[in-house]
């Protein structure tokens, strides 16, 4: 199974391409860009290749909705927070 498909990237790949990473680096940073590369799920199409902004409100609503599972699965608590509610941090 291919990763992205081709026939989802515009035309022109190259001009839109770079301005596709050029914007989500500067939006999200270059791990969350690199993170593009972990599932299909993640992969931009070709209208959000074109409009980059697109992309960043959808890989933004899914890093959201990826917090708020942490945090349920930790109780409501920061991860490594005592029980007893102390913000104890893990560094």
């Amino acid at each position: 199974m291919a990763l992205c498909r081709s026939d989802l990237l515009p035309a022109s790949p190259r001009p839109a391409g770079h301005e596709f990473v050029r914007h989500v680096i500067a939006q999200r940073g270059r791990d969350a860009f690199n993170e593009v590369w972990r599932s299909p799920q993640l992969c931009p199409t070709g209208p959000e290749i074109d409009a980059p902004a697109t992309y960043v409100r959808y890989t933004n609503k899914l890093a959201a909705a990826a917090n708020e599972r942490r945090t349920a699965d930790s109780g409501g608590r920061f991860p490594g927070e005592a029980s007893g509610g102390s913000r104890g941090l893990l560094l």
